[in-house]
C-alpha cells in the first residue's frame, strides 16, 4: 500500500483520523485512491476529569496518574499527586475508560451504595530525606465518599428523581458562585428548569445589567465578537418574558431584534459581527466584517429573532430577517451539516459543532416541520462527534441534546443513554461541570460557562422553555423502536461491512450514512456496477444520491453519460443534479460533454433561487473544459454567456469558476470581458452572499498579462479595504506587485503609506527597472475591439 494523502480533520477531531490511499492493484490501477476512517485512541497522558470525585488524572492504557487533587472535594486528603489508579469498583482500569468510571460512579451514588466509591491505586515510592526511611510503593484500598443522589430511572433525564438532585444543586452553583459565563448562558440554564427561584433570580440579574435595561446599549456599529453577545443576550431576554411576562426587558429586546435584523447581510447571516452600513457605502445589509458568515452565530441570531416575534415585537425589518434566515437554511435539509460559512454542505457529518441541534430548535419554531425532523434526527445520531467542533465543543454539547429534544422525549431518553458517560465525568463535586474536549480538559474555568450548557441538557425533560421544548410540535416526536433506535440510526454497524448490507445504506436518509457506505464499498472493491447503476436510475432520491457517492468512490466512469442526463434533466431533484455535476468533473469521460454542460449552465432556472446548478456546474465545467477552453472549438458566444453569468453569480465560488474559465483569455476576445473583468476585482457589489475574494486574483493576472495598464491602481486600490480578510489579499497583491516595473513608479508615495516597511522590496524592483512596459488603457481595448 503507498500512501497519498494522510490528514486530521482539524484539531478539534484527534479521535477521528481520515486516511486517504492509493492501492495500485484496484480497478485496473485507474482511480484507485480510497478513504478509510479510523478511530483512533487518545494519546497517552491526556488530563482528564473524572466525574464528581474531585481529582484529574492523566490517562495511560493501564492506569490513571493522578495530577490535581481539589481543596474539600471527596478526593482531597485521600489521593496524591502521582498515585496511580488501578481498579475503580473492583475493575481494572483499562486506559480510556470513562464508562467504567461511571458505572462505578453510579452505583456509589445510589442508596445502595451508599455514597461509597471504591479505588485500587499504588503509591509511588517517596525517597526519604537524610536520616528518614525511605517509604515504598503500595497498593492501597481508597474509598471516596460521594453525595447519594439516588438512582436515574429508565427515562432520565425525564421523570427522574436523580436528574432533579442534579439539576438543584446545579443551579444552586450558578446561583451562588454567579459563574454564568461572558455569553450569560448561566441564566438560560436557570430559565430552563422552570422553577420559580431560579427565574426570579435570573430577573434580579437582568435589572442589575445594561443589555436589559431600556437603554440596551447594542448597535449596528458595535465592534469586537458583538454577535455573539448579541444572540444569548437575546435568547435570554426573550425566554425570560415568555416565562413572566415582566415588561421591562421589552425595550431591550426590541432593540437587540431590530438591530441584529438590520446588521445581516444580503444572504440573512451574520459572523462576529453585523454588516456595518459604514463599510458598505451606507447600505443596510451589505458585507459582513473579515471574512463572512459564520452559521454558529447566524443559527442563534436567527432564533433569538423568532422568539422576539412571539415576545410580540412586530416590525417590517424584523419580520423580513426572519424570513430571508429561514429561505436561505431551508436550501440546506437533507443535504448534510451545516458548514462554517456560507460554503458546501458537509454531507460527511451528522453536525457541525452543535448547528443541527440548533437549527433544528430554530425550524421546529418556525414551524418548518421537514427541517426540524432532519435535523434533529441528525443530531440525535451525532454522538460519536460531540467532542468535536472549531474552537472546542462548546456549542456541540450545548445544542446537540437541546436539537435532539425536537424529537421527543422518548428520543431525549435514548440520546442521554448514549453519552450518559460524558455527562457523568464532567459532573464535579461542587455542583459546576467541566469542559471537555477530545483530548483532555483544563482545570481551569474557561470563559465560557459549561455548567449551563449541562443544566439546560438536565433540564430539556421540563420543556420549561422554547429552546428546551416548550409549545413544540408533538408530530415532531419519535417513539418505540425508531426513538430507542435514533442515536445510532446514522452509523454503520459492524455486521453491515459487507457489499449488500452497504448498497442498502446508500438509500439511507442520513447523508453521513450514504457516503460512508459508498466509501466502504471501495474499500471493499466490490463489484457492484450494475447494482449501483440501477439504484441510479431507478431508486428514491437518498437511493440515487447513494448511488452518485459510489459512482465517484468506485470509479465508474461508464455512469459518466447517465450523470450527464440526470444534469440536463430539469425535472430532477435539484441537489441530486449538483452531486451529478460535482462528481462528472473528475471524470475523463466527460470531456466530450462539455457543450451540453454550457447550454444547461446559460437556461434560466426559476427554480434555483441561490443558483446552485449553476455554480456546481460552473467548477465542472473549468476542469471538465481544463486545461484551458481555449483551445477547444467552442461556440464562443455560448462560452461567454455562460462565462458572464458566473461571474455575476452571488457566490464567491460561481465567480471564481468565471474567472478559472477565461484565465488564457486571448487579446482578440479581451474586449468581450474587459469591464466584467474590472468589475469583479472591484468588488463592490454589495448583493453577494457569499463574499471571498474569488476571481480578484485571477482577474488582475489576466490584466496585468495583457499589459492593461489600469492593473496597477487595482492592485494598489485593493490592498486595503474595509471588508475581507487582510492577510491573503495583500500577499496576493504584493505578489503581483512585484512583477510591475518602471510603469509603476508613480506609485511609489502610495505604496510607501500602504505597505510601510514590505513595500520596500516592491519600491526597489520598480526603481531598479528602467524601461517601462508598453501599457494599454481599459478604453484602448475596447476601442481597438471596435476598430477591428
Amino acid at each position: 500500500m503507498v500512501y497519498k494523502r494522510i490528514f486530521r480533520l482539524g484539531r478539534d477531531w484527534d479521535w477521528h483520523l481520515v486516511i486517504t490511499v492509493e492501492r495500485p492493484s484496484m480497478r485496473d490501477g485507474k482511480g484507485n485512491t480510497l478513504s478509510v476512517h479510523l478511530r483512533m485512541p487518545p494519546t497517552p497522558g491526556g488530563l482528564y476529569h473524572y466525574g464528581p470525585t474531585g481529582f484529574f488524572a492523566k490517562s495511560y492504557p493501564d492506569k490513571l496518574v493522578i495530577d490535581v487533587v481539589e481543596k474539600g472535594s471527596p478526593a482531597d486528603g485521600k489521593l496524591q499527586i502521582g498515585d496511580e489508579i488501578l481498579e475503580v469498583g473492583g475493575k481494572p482500569v483499562a486506559g480510556h475508560d470513562f464508562e467504567l468510571f461511571a458505572k462505578a460512579i453510579d452505583h456509589a451514588e445510589s442508596k445502595q451504595g451508599g455514597g461509597i466509591l471504591k479505588l485500587k491505586i499504588k503509591r509511588p515510592a517517596v525517597e526519604g530525606a537524610e536520616g528518614v526511611e525511605s517509604a515504598p510503593a503500595k497498593d492501597l484500598a481508597i474509598e471516596l465518599q460521594l453525595k447519594v443522589l439516588g438512582s436515574y430511572s429508565p427515562t432520565a433525564p425525564i421523570n427522574c428523581p436523580k436528574t432533579n438532585a442534579i439539576i438543584t444543586q446545579t443551579a444552586d452553583y450558578l446561583v451562588e458562585t454567579g459563574n454564568i459565563g461572558i455569553l450569560k448562558s448561566g441564566l438560560l440554564g436557570l430559565l430552563a428548569t422552570g422553577e420559580k427561584k431560579y427565574i426570579d433570580h435570573v430577573g434580579k440579574v437582568l435589572r442589575a445589567s445594561k443589555f436589559a435595561g431600556p437603554d440596551s446599549g447594542v448597535s449596528i456599529k458595535s465592534k469586537g465578537y458583538v454577535c455573539w453577545y448579541f444572540a444569548y443576550q437575546t435568547l435570554i431576554l426573550t425566554e425570560y418574558y415568555l416565562l413572566t411576562g415582566d415588561k421591562y426587558v421589552l425595550p431591550a429586546i426590541k432593540q437587540h431584534a431590530l438591530t441584529i435584523a438590520q446588521g445581516q447581510d444580503s444572504a440573512g447571516l451574520w459572523n462576529h459581527r453585523l454588516a456595518n452600513p459604514d463599510n458598505n457605502f451606507g447600505q443596510l445589509h451589505g458585507r459582513l466584517n473579515g471574512y463572512g458568515a459564520i452559521n454558529q452565530t447566524s443559527v442563534t441570531l436567527w432564533m433569538s429573532l423568532i422568539l422576539a416575534e412571539k415576545c410580540g415585537i412586530k416590525h417590517p425589518e424584523v419580520r423580513a430577517a426572519v424570513e430571508k434566515t429561514h429561505k436561505f437554511y431551508s436550501n440546506w435539509i437533507g443535504k448534510g451539516a451545516l458548514p462554517y460559512g456560507c460554503h458546501a454542505p458537509y454531507e460527511q457529518h451528522h453536525t457541525n459543532n452543535g448547528t443541527s441541534g440548533s437549527i433544528a430548535i430554530a425550524f421546529a419554531l418556525i414551524g418548518n416541520k421537514e427541517g426540524a425532523q432532519f435535523y434533529s434526527r441528525a443530531s440525535a445520531t451525532a454522538s460519536d462527534e460531540i467532542l468535536t467542533g472549531h474552537t472546542g465543543p462548546w456549542w456541540n454539547i450545548l445544542w446537540s441534546g437541546l436539537g435532539t429534544n425536537v424529537a421527543g422525549p422518548e428520543v431525549t431518553t435514548a440520546y442521554n443513554k448514549k453519552i450518559h458517560w460524558l455527562r457523568t465525568i464532567t459532573r464535579a463535586w461542587d455542583g459546576r461541570f467541566v469542559g471537555m474536549l477530545a483530548w483532555g480538559v483544563n482545570p481551569k474555568q474557561g470563559k465560557l460557562c459549561d455548567t449551563a450548557t449541562y443544566l439546560m441538557n438536565y433540564s430539556a425533560g421540563r420543556r420549561a422553555i422554547h429552546i428546551t421544548g416548550k409549545s413544540m410540535d408533538k408530530s415532531l416526536w419519535l417513539t418505540g423502536k425508531a426513538a430507542s433506535d435514533s442515536p445510532v440510526a446514522g452509523v454503520i454497524g459492524e455486521s453491515q461491512h459487507d457489499a449488500e448490507s452497504l448498497l442498502t445504506l446508500l438509500g439511507s436518509p442520513f447523508p453521513r450514512m450514504r457516503l460512508r457506505a459508498a466509501q466502504h464499498l471501495a474499500i471493499l472493491d466490490a463489484d457492484v456496477t450494475d447494482q449501483v447503476i440501477k439504484l441510479l436510475a431507478e431508486g428514491d432520491q437518498n437511493q440515487r444520491i447513494g448511488a452518485i457517492h459510489a459512482i465517484a468512490n468506485l470509479k465508474i466512469t461508464s455512469a459518466a453519460k447517465a450523470l450527464v442526463d440526470i444534469i440536463k434533466n430539469d425535472k430532477d431533484n435539484l441537489w441530486v443534479r449538483q452531486l451529478a455535476a460535482q462528481k462528472l468533473a473528475h471524470m475523463e469521460e466527460a470531456k466530450p460533454y462539455g457543450p451540453e454542460l454550457l447550454k444547461v449552465l446559460i437556461a434560466d432556472k426559476p427554480y434555483d433561487p441561490f443558483g446552485n446548478l449553476d455554480r456546481d456546474l460552473g467548477v465542472a465545467l473549468v476542469k471538465i473544459l481544463g486545461p484551458d477552453p481555449y483551445v477547444l472549438k467552442l461556440d464562443k458566444d455560448l462560452f461567454y454567456q455562460c462565462v458572464n453569468k458566473l461571474l455575476d453569480h452571488k457566490n464567491m465560488v460561481g465567480r471564481g469558476a468565471g474567472m478559472d474559465l477565461i484565465q488564457n483569455i486571448p487579446r482578440e476576445d479581451l474586449p468581450r470581458m474587459v469591464d466584467k473583468i474590472v468589475y469583479i476585482i472591484e468588488d463592490k457589489d454589495r448583493s453577494y452572499i457569499a463574499y471571498a475574494p474569488n476571481g480578484r486574483r485571477q482577474g488582475l493576472d489576466i490584466l496585468n498579462r495583457h499589459n492593461v495598464k489600469e492593473v496597477i491602481d487595482l492592485t494598489v486600490n485593493t490592498i486595503k479595504e474595509p471588508t475581507g480578510r487582510g492577510g491573503p489579499r495583500v500577499r496576493n497583491r504584493v505578489k503581483l506587485l512585484k512583477t510591475f516595473g518602471a510603469e509603476a513608479k508613480y506609485a511609489i508615495p502610495q505604496l510607501k503609506e500602504l505597505l510601510g516597511k514590505q513595500a520596500d522590496e516592491i519600491i526597489k524592483i520598480i526603481e531598479a527597472s528602467e524601461t517601462p512596459r508598453k501599457m494599454i488603457s481599459v478604453e484602448e481595448v475596447k476601442k481597438a475591439a471596435a476598430k477591428e
